[in-house]
């Protein structure tokens, strides 16, 4: 008959494991909260893989991490940043900041109706 006993999380993931996490708990533990790192797949691995890790890694470590593509992340940053630049100038009260043209008339003759 089979013995039953409990393990703490991380002995049972690292007896899992067929490979060394400590490798990517390390790139893990170099990030602090708000920043990203990069890790490319190397010869023999791919992206599939190096997530898999990556996200095993992270419960070891007891970190959330959140994993999006390279292109992807630049993308979200360029709109943070026009979003930010944006609001800069609403609170300034920037004259010259508008989202749309508009006309000011005195009536609606002017506008040709």
């Amino acid at each position: 008959m089979p013995r039953f006993a409990v393990v703490p999380l991380r002995e049972a993931i690292e007896r899992a494991a067929p490979f060394n996490l400590q490798e990517y708990v390390g790139y893990i533990k170099q990030l602090g909260s708000g920043q990203a790192g990069k890790l490319t797949p190397g010869e023999g691995e791919t992206a599939l893989t190096v997530r898999r890790r990556l996200t095993t890694a992270a419960k070891l470590a007891g970190k959330r991490v959140v994993l999006v593509d390279a292109a992807e992340y630049a993308a979200l940053k360029r709109r943070l940043t026009e979003i930010t630049d944006a609001l800069e100038k609403i609170s300034r009260g920037d004259a010259a900041y508008r989202q749309g043209r508009t006309k000011s008339v005195s009536s609606l003759s002017e506008l040709g109706r």
